[in-house]
């Protein structure tokens, strides 16, 4: 940079004002800077790493002191849907979003407390981002938390096993419920769930909690599943 004695700088002259053509190639190189900046971010499938053979293994607890061990398995692969063996289905839609096979976005850009979607009839907020979560799997610090809200006809029953076949199908409008055998036809009453699961990254979800309610009444813990190990490949 030049410098000049006082008396010898020379006048100061301002800048022209930008034409419009200039503006509008300015914004553009800057949408596609700030396109650029996202990309470069973490991606859906980070959070829930999607290969063949990837597998988790999860202990879950009842209120009522029961404990079941399950894994989830990817057994198989079809251009962007991986299947798992337990029968669920998970798309990766792009780098910004996963699907499910009921077709609910389980993960969505931005990855930011507050972010909301809705699919299905569920609503679907991020309510924290690096949350430390310690489970038997080891401790997770770069997590995200996405809760599930929604509400269906259930039996009265807080026993897991009655409606349930998975930590996550509650959520589903479509999922199977296991209501007890009987030649009556009943009205369940409308419940209120909350299925909550926390991504860690480069590992995939490593817990799984539901709560549940009638309408009006106080959630209820339902169960908690925890992540006990798991192979990437």
């Amino acid at each position: 940079m030049k410098y000049f004695p006082i008396d010898q700088r020379p006048p100061f002259r301002y800048p022209k004002r930008m034409s419009r053509y200039c503006q509008s190639a300015l914004l553009a190189a800057l949408l596609i800077i700030g396109a650029a900046l996202a990309a470069c971010g973490p991606s859906a499938d980070q959070y829930y790493p999607l290969k063949l053979g990837n597998a988790w293994e999860y202990k879950t607890s009842y209120p009522d002191g029961r404990t079941m061990m399950d894994g989830d398995q990817i057994i198989r692969r079809y251009e962007s849907a991986y299947y798992f063996n337990n029968g669920e289905v998970i798309i990766r839609l792009s780098r910004d979003a996963l699907i499910s096979r009921n077709g609910v976005r389980i993960l969505h850009h931005p990855f930011q407390p507050g972010t909301r979607w809705g699919d299905r009839g569920i609503e679907l907020t991020i309510t924290s981002v690096g949350d430390r979560i310690e489970t038997p799997a080891g401790v997770f610090e770069d997590t995200i938390t996405v809760v599930w809200d929604t509400t269906r006809k259930a039996p009265v029953t807080m026993s897991a096993d009655a409606f349930i076949s998975g930590p996550v199908s509650p959520t589903s409008p479509e999922a199977p419920l296991n209501f007890p055998e009987t030649k009556e036809r009943r009205e369940y009453p409308l419940r209120r769930f909350l299925s909550t699961t926390v991504f860690a990254k480069n590992v995939g979800p490593v817990r799984y909690k539901l709560d549940a309610a009638e309408i009006g009444q106080e959630m209820r813990n339902v169960l908690v599943s925890d992540l006990i190990s798991y192979q990437l490949h």
